[in-house]
């Protein structure tokens, strides 16, 4: 094989199959593998039943989208690492307070609209605060996108903390233990 260090690889369809045989021979190379996995992934689960049955057509269609915000990413943020700053920036907060909850073992049975929220809802907050930032709109000077997308995600915890097991806004049913 050849040698790849300082290399950068892009496979689509590295879940399963050819795609994850050749990121795996790609990295054993020295590449460095970004595995792209979004149609498969993420596209796979909104789509109806018959869709299921041909992984291609979704694979092609998470390449697309894939590819279109990549560009968009790398015409915006050129830098590597400001890039993976400014992801981070959005999309931790959204992420971070969930995950710690869920390691815990605790309200294993929160419903799944208000889960949703949780994640999402930190995100966007992180993600307008970027962007009104980047017009020069600023709320509160110099503040990073993550900390009003953590503090929405302390709100939503809060919530679930103080809400009784009783609220099917916030609880599927009683958690069995």
């Amino acid at each position: 094989m050849f040698d790849l260090h300082d290399k950068i690889a892009i496979v689509t369809g590295a879940s399963q199959g050819i795609g994850k045989t050749i990121a795996l021979e790609l990295s054993k190379s020295g590449a460095f593998v970004n595995a792209i996995t979004f149609g498969r992934d993420i596209v796979w689960r909104s789509r109806p039943k018959e869709a299921k049955k041909n992984p291609v057509y979704l694979i092609r269609r998470g390449l697309i989208a894939v590819s279109i915000l990549s560009i968009l990413l790398s015409i915006t943020i050129p830098s590597v690492v400001k890039l993976f700053y400014t992801l981070g920036s959005i999309i931790i907060p959204g992420l971070i307070i969930p995950f710690i909850n869920a390691l815990t073992r605790k309200n294993n049975a929160i419903n799944s609209c208000f889960s949703l929220l949780w994640l999402c809802v930190p995100v966007a907050v992180s993600l307008i605060w970027y962007i009104l930032n980047k017009f020069s709109i600023e709320l509160i000077s110099n503040l990073e996108p993550f900390y009003p997308g953590i503090l929405t995600s302390m709100i939503f915890y809060l919530i679930l903390r103080l809400s009784s097991k009783d609220n099917r806004l916030i609880y599927d049913s009683m958690p069995s233990e």
